[in-house]
């Protein structure tokens, strides 16, 4: 048994099925022209025939046509360009005919015959001997429409800078592969592999679907549309890439293609990055997620330029903004900037370390605030929240008073890159609605925390009496020297002093610590007698609502601004009451 090829089926593969596009014969015919060193070639397009004529080297064996995986052409050719030997026989899918005028010979391939009849000798070759050099094809008894043909030549002559070509006596002009477009972000590539040009590309400014054109020696070979947000040209090297057989539209997935492609997406990034250095705000929201996908935020973070937000567009800020217990004033409410911000027992961490303190602005009274952008460069500030594009500010009026009272920094986030990087550092920038369950009220000194006077005795058994109405323990109450500070906790372990502050008492860790400087006892007697007096009573009714709320976080562990504390706070008070008045 012997191998044997059908040669007439092979023929026919060629003409129905092997080229996936049906007008490819055109690239192999001008291929052909340049390879045999043609400067003109002269395309004549008629109703039901085709000439194609150039003045190249000619071919003198019409064996080498005829002989498929066979190639005639030179050494440089074969070494640069690896021809396949088929570019002849892709002019069966456009005519049943073919003549071939060159040197010493003219050939007439009867395609139609050799299909129908299974005739091998369906070639009839006879001597030409006016013709020296140069080379004519004749394709007649055409299987495609002439439109379209003549379409294709010059749409291929277009990028063909030699050997210049005409169509019907029109000589095609050479557009190159140089952009025909302006943009800022184009970027000139030349790496082993091609030579071309790259620009970003968008829906929102460009027409049609991102491509990038392919071509080998100045030929077309395919569309990519491997890379979404780009588009561009790319003249590939000889032997940089292996194309695939037999029409050579599309690239083998080999090692050459393989590294061929890191470099292109390496160009690619480079492109996108020059948008974000050289891009206006408009630039980096139209590229935003072609710039993420080729960038990466690792990269391009350290380019974005945040604005930061100081103020907030027609919110006033409160007169009453001191939320100070002292002595001399029996009031004791906070502003709606501080009730915003009141802590719950388990806001509160005695004796831990603080961070040195951040600078504070207090607005003065009756102040307008208004919008203020300040552009931070390519540096964020060390902390702050927040605020996306796509959050209406009238909904975080309250947060965005906190933030201006203690100038809390605020970026606002312009776009999906900004976005991004912000969602790199969770630890230290939150989103602006959680600010309030951010802040609370640390201690960062306790001392002396024994009565310390006839007085503080007197003060101890006092309270001591109101921790037995409620079953607590004696010393529930602990009168001491005590600093507060208000914080920001940023994480578990970042906290950041935004305001030093004046509070009487505060609940943590099952105790009820109250700050002497501020208890108010005036006239308290200065003694230890255990009967009550009206001075007693005094000193309970001026404290009796700090205490309240503080035994309602203590012992009852409510949080502040809901329906539970202010009615744990309103019976607390009236048991202490009932409970001195005998009620």
């Amino acid at each position: 048994m012997e191998v044997k090829i059908n040669v007439i089926n092979e023929m026919r593969k060629l003409r129905n099925s092997v080229y996936s596009d049906p007008f490819a014969w055109v690239e192999e015919v001008i291929q052909n022209c340049q390879r045999a060193e043609a400067t003109h070639v002269n395309v004549t397009i008629d109703y039901d025939k085709i000439i194609i004529s150039d003045n190249g080297v000619g071919c003198s064996d019409p064996q080498t046509l005829f002989e498929k995986n066979t190639s005639g052409w030179n050494e440089n050719i074969q070494a640069s360009e690896s021809p396949f030997g088929e570019g002849f026989f892709s002019t069966l899918m456009a005519a049943d005919t073919i003549t071939v005028k060159s040197v010493g010979f003219v050939a007439t391939f009867d395609t139609k015959k050799m299909f129908e009849q299974n005739d091998l000798n369906a070639i009839d070759i006879t001597e030409n001997k006016r013709s020296k050099s140069g080379f004519t094809l004749v394709l007649t008894n055409l299987r495609q429409d002439t439109y379209n043909i003549e379409k294709r030549f010059n749409s291929v002559a277009k990028y063909i800078k030699s050997p210049s070509i005409y169509v019907n006596g029109k000589k095609v002009k050479y557009e190159g592969l140089k952009p025909n477009i302006d943009s800022q972000f184009i970027r000139y590539v030349d790496t082993p592999f091609f030579k071309g040009w790259l620009k970003p590309h968008s829906w929102y400014t460009d027409w049609g679907a991102a491509a990038i054109k392919c071509f080998a020696f100045d030929r077309k070979i395919m569309d990519s549309d491997k890379y979404p947000g780009v588009e561009g040209v790319l003249n590939f090297k000889p032997n940089a890439v292996t194309l695939r057989s037999p029409d050579r539209k599309d690239f083998v997935k080999n090692d050459k293609y393989y590294d061929m492609l890191d470099c292109l997406e390496e160009e690619i990034k480079k492109m996108y990055l020059k948008v974000v250095k050289k891009g206006s705000d408009e630039d980096l929201h139209i590229f935003e997620n072609s710039i993420d996908k080729y960038v990466g935020v690792d990269t391009y973070a350290k380019y974005i330029k945040f604005q930061l937000l100081n103020r907030t567009e027609n919110i006033e800020t409160d007169d009453n903004t001191d939320d100070d217990i002292s002595s001399e004033s029996d009031d004791n409410t906070m502003t709606d900037i501080d009730n915003a911000i009141a802590p719950t027992c388990n806001d509160i961490r005695i004796n831990q370390s603080i961070l040195p303190a951040v600078q504070t602005h207090n607005p003065a009274p009756d102040e307008q605030t208004s919008v203020q952008i300040t552009q931070t460069g390519y540096k964020l500030p060390e902390y702050g929240f927040y605020i996306k594009k796509s959050t209406p500010l009238s909904t975080i009026e309250q947060q965005l008073k906190i933030a201006e009272k203690y100038n809390i920094p605020i970026i606002t986030l312009r776009n999906y890159l900004e976005e991004r990087v912000i969602e790199t550092m969770p630890d230290i920038y939150a989103p602006i609605e959680d600010m309030n369950v951010m802040i609370g009220i640390d201690c960062i000194d306790c001392r002396n925390a024994v009565p310390s006077t006839l007085s503080e005795i007197r003060m101890s058994k006092l309270l001591s009496k109101i921790a037995h109405l409620f079953d607590a323990d004696d010393n529930l109450f602990v009168i001491a020297d005590i600093n507060f500070e208000r914080i920001l906790q940023l994480n578990q372990d970042t906290k950041l002093s935004i305001e030093p502050i004046n509070k009487l008492a505060i609940a943590y860790d099952g105790k009820i610590y109250i700050n002497r400087k501020l208890l108010m006892h005036k006239n308290l007697p200065n003694n230890a007698d255990t009967e009550l007096t009206n001075e007693d009573i005094k000193f309970i009714l001026l404290n009796i609502g700090v205490i309240s709320e503080a035994i309602s976080h203590c012992l009852y562990h409510n949080n502040d601004k809901t329906l539970e504390h202010a009615e744990c706070i309103n019976a607390v008070t009236q048991r202490i009451i009932n409970a001195f008045y005998k009620l």
